[in-house]
């Protein structure tokens, strides 16, 4: 494949080309659009760090817990109460032994509200009564398991964070324009991305992620796109891409949305029919991003 640059200008004045649209693309996409993402990232920021760790535990069945000496690190064996289902705590340093119940976790529980009168009178189970402050207790590690418990992540903004890939699109959709009809194109790499990605759901590996993508890539040229300045068919010209979409991620499986435009200086842009005009590109079940760190 032929990749051209070939230009009628000189270095100075493609260099001026190009200076020209990294103001507008600055003007029109950073500003105007990434300004708010870089308010939503602050936002998330704070909230990210506004809690202990990225998710807590809930229970899923009933378990067993006693009452645990954190200072002493000691367990009352004969202070036994049982944790029913919906009940949300948090795991305090890693697995450890206690005397007489070997292997165990200790645990603290958050606050618990709205119960029923019988439930609080029920000195047997964990409720309002017995929990909050200093209260710790701790499970043996054969019921921290997930037939028993199970992780419970923060979502949006108490749990969002950015990302570093490669976005990829399955195809360009680029408009009508010039006499020339709708055009669908496999410039599939666009460029290294930055996104923000939050969590929404409690357990299940579901994200949501705005991204934002700007670098050189290649285009598709023909003898249509360029008003017949390039007659050699399957050439690809050098362009720089940017714009932003959204992505819906269900565990492996994506779906998205991304708006771009494609930038070409000198000769070749003022020929290029498509040049600086926006395109689009939806896909499902497509890896739109490839994650980075």
């Amino acid at each position: 494949m032929d990749f051209s640059l070939g230009s009628m200008y000189t270095p100075s004045e493609i260099w001026k080309q190009d200076t020209k649209f990294l103001f507008f693309f600055t003007k029109t996409l950073a500003l105007k659009k990434t300004l708010p993402l870089l308010m939503l990232s602050s936002l998330a920021f704070f909230f990210s760090n506004a809690q202990e760790e990225p998710f807590k535990y809930i229970t899923i069945d009933n378990i067993h817990v006693y009452e645990y000496d954190l200072i002493n690190e000691n367990a009352d064996k004969d202070k036994i109460r049982i944790v029913l289902p919906g009940i949300k705590f948090r795991v305090i340093g890693e697995k450890r032994t206690a005397n007489a119940l070997g292997d165990v976790y200790v645990i603290q529980f958050d606050k618990i509200t709205g119960e029923a009168a019988a439930y609080k009178a029920d000195k047997t189970l964990i409720n309002s009564t017995n929990t909050g402050g200093e209260a710790y207790y701790c499970v043996k590690a054969n019921e921290f398991t997930d037939k028993f418990v199970k992780k419970h992540y923060r979502i949006l903004l108490y749990n969002a964070k950015w990302n570093i890939g490669t976005l990829i699109v399955p195809v360009k959709i680029r408009p009508a324009v010039d006499g020339a009809a709708k055009d669908f194109t496999t410039d599939v790499g666009v460029g290294a991305s930055l996104g923000l990605s939050a969590r929404i759901s409690h357990y299940n590996p579901h994200y949501l992620s705005i991204v934002g993508f700007f670098g050189p890539s290649a285009v598709n040229v023909d003898s249509v796109s360029t008003k017949g300045y390039e007659k050699k068919p399957g050439t690809k010209w050098i362009s720089l891409t940017g714009g932003m979409g959204v992505i819906l991620e269900l565990g492996a499986f994506q779906v998205g949305y991304v708006l771009g435009r494609d930038f070409i200086g000198g000769q070749n842009g003022k020929n290029y029919i498509y040049n600086n005009k926006p395109w689009h590109s939806f896909g499902i079940g497509y890896q739109f991003v490839k994650k980075g760190n």
